[in-house]
């Protein structure tokens, strides 16, 4: 709403809370895709946890039913050439998703949630590729939220 002229793409790979995202998308004028985020691109298994499906995640380990597409490979489906900013909440997937990209430096900012790892390692990951720490938030139990810029641009 508050940036009209933006392209919203949310990627959802769970049965249970893709349709719930297609709702929203049609009051928030978003674009929905119904794969995974993964390191790869593969059919693998989704794990569906919480109540409503909100700590969902894929085991790129095992085979499924549920298309994962890697951030390389949505840069060019989508046609891409630079995201604005990229926010991924996925149940601690995030370090093998963007460890495994090329094309991070089209990113200007990256916001993440991790779970299950010091904020250092974290920090020191974005800035062996020329990232600079905006935000961290600490939550319980070694997760939290880190907001990152390109220094590149």
């Amino acid at each position: 709403m508050h940036f009209p002229e933006s392209t919203i793409i949310s990627f959802e790979p769970s049965n249970r809370v893709f349709p719930i995202l297609e709702r929203n998308a049609k009051v928030f004028n978003y674009k929905c895709v119904q794969k995974g985020i993964g390191s790869k691109n593969t059919t693998c298994k989704i794990i569906e946890g919480g109540l409503h499906g909100e700590l969902t995640l894929i085991d790129e380990s095992q085979d499924g039913e549920i298309e994962v597409i890697s951030l390389d490979c949505i840069f060019d489906t989508c046609e891409i050439e630079h995201i604005d900013l990229l926010k991924m909440d996925i149940e601690g997937n995030e370090y093998n998703v963007l460890s495994n990209s090329k094309r991070l430096s089209s990113i200007s900012y990256i916001t993440i949630e991790y779970h299950n790892s010091s904020p250092k390692n974290i920090v020191s990951f974005f800035n062996r590729l020329d990232f600079s720490q905006i935000n961290l938030m600490e939550g319980p139990y070694g997760t939290g939220t880190i907001l990152v810029k390109n220094n590149k641009g």
